[in-house]
């Protein structure tokens, strides 16, 4: 099931970053944070704390939401 939210959220952030015309370099600097950020956040291999969850669901305009990197 981890690969299935990994999965999730890897899609909702570059498909996202495609939509829009964003780079990893434009979500970094938009979040405050580094692009290795973005980037750990992209593959699943690293889950945001709760004030850059916060960002990335305003900076998505609620497409990616907190429950996106976590199980059910």
């Amino acid at each position: 099931m981890f690969f299935y939210v990994q999965q999730t959220v890897s899609m909702k952030i570059s498909q996202y970053l495609k939509n829009n015309g964003l780079s990893l370099a434009d979500a970094a600097e938009d979040l405050k944070v580094t692009r290795q950020a973005v980037s750990l956040w992209e593959k699943g291999q690293r889950i945001p704390k709760k004030l850059q969850m916060q960002r990335i669901f305003n900076w998505s305009n609620g497409q990616v939401t907190a429950m996106d990197f976590y199980e059910l």
